[in-house]
């Protein structure tokens, strides 16, 4: 604020707003803030003008610190937007786009990932940080399609016997590798964005039925029952891994899995 609109009988907290809301201003600075520029200047006789610039400078510092963290919070905010672009002109008509193949799937979850409360960020579930960690689980083309068809799936699952054939192994060794990836699937929940994840699907959990269900038109569930032809891991093995770690009630040794039962898919 410019000395010209600065009244001297108010106190010198509103000059330096940032030294005033900070925690980490020293005592001595805030006993400063705490007088009107009449008491401050009969406090430092000699030295009010370097007592002023040193109040101005570390008052700039924590103002570019602030700035910094602001622009450091939009820049994943616009990314996500920029990449929802594809297949939606603005927010206005993001709400209503039809998810149908693994762009709009994409695009989803995205918005998925956009938390307007109590300001507008990107969540740590944030589909890059998944996929990273979801890539050091699923490891190969078999874990892959073990993680699709035989773990996060809301369908029957496919056969151990089926998947050994597919991949020319034994039905045993296909079962090792799903116990040991059902294990490391598990593990991953412990992570921050797995854990981010699990919080915004278990919060859209319905339990009023008495049984946990999840609805058949929630954008979610839709992802999840799309069909995947993509060789890589993408949004829709993100939000059936999440899916399916969210029907973990405590007290089996891992996860039992969504079931389509209708419009609603019901824990197993």
């Amino acid at each position: 604020m410019s000395d010209s609109n600065w009244s001297k009988s108010e106190p010198m907290a509103g000059r330096f707003p940032h030294l005033w809301r900070s925690p980490r201003t020293p005592e001595q600075f805030r006993e400063d803030l705490g007088l009107t520029e009449a008491e401050f200047g009969r406090k430092h006789r000699r030295g009010k003008a370097a007592r002023l610039a040193e109040l101005q400078l570390h008052e700039d510092q924590l103002a570019l610190t602030e700035t910094a963290e602001e622009l450091g919070r939009a820049r994943p905010l616009l990314a996500n937007l920029s990449k929802i672009g594809d297949v939606a002109p603005n927010l206005l008509d993001a709400r209503a786009f039809r998810i149908a193949d693994a762009e709009s799937a994409q695009a989803a979850y995205r918005l998925a990932t956009i938390s307007l409360r109590p300001e507008a960020r990107v969540e740590d579930h944030e589909l890059e940080a998944v996929l990273d960690d979801l890539k050091d689980v699923c490891r190969d083309e078999l874990d892959r399609d073990i993680l699709r068809e035989s773990i996060c799936t809301c369908v029957k699952p496919v056969p151990d016997t089926e998947l050994g054939k597919r991949h020319k192994m034994t039905r045993q060794s296909v079962a090792e590798r799903r116990h040991k990836l059902i294990n490391r699937l598990v593990d991953l929940s412990g992570r921050r964005p797995i854990a981010s994840l699990l919080d915004f699907i278990i919060g859209r959990i319905d339990h009023r039925t008495g049984e946990p269900c999840l609805h058949a038109d929630d954008p979610f569930v839709r992802i999840a029952l799309l069909g995947i032809d993509s060789d890589s891991l993408s949004a829709q093995d993100v939000v059936a891994v999440g899916i399916w770690l969210a029907s973990d009630r405590g007290n089996d040794p891992k996860p039992r899995g969504f079931r389509r039962e209708g419009e609603l898919l019901r824990i197993r």
